[in-house]
């Protein structure tokens, strides 16, 4: 039996879309206004100082 990470390629493997920019943008599709306005700046703010790659190790 094929499991179904093996049946379906992920969206990211398929188009070449960073996985990072998916989930962030799913993220901030919930919010409105001036809420999202401030999620989207402390999310950019931790990316931009945040070490990248380490939970790749």
């Amino acid at each position: 039996m094929t499991s179904f990470d093996e049946s379906i390629p992920a969206p990211s493997a398929t188009f070449g879309v960073d996985p990072l920019r998916v989930a962030i943008a799913a993220y901030l599709a919930r919010y409105k206004g001036a809420t999202r306005l401030h999620t989207e700046s402390d999310l950019r703010i931790y990316l931009t100082c945040a070490p990248r790659g380490t939970w790749n190790r």
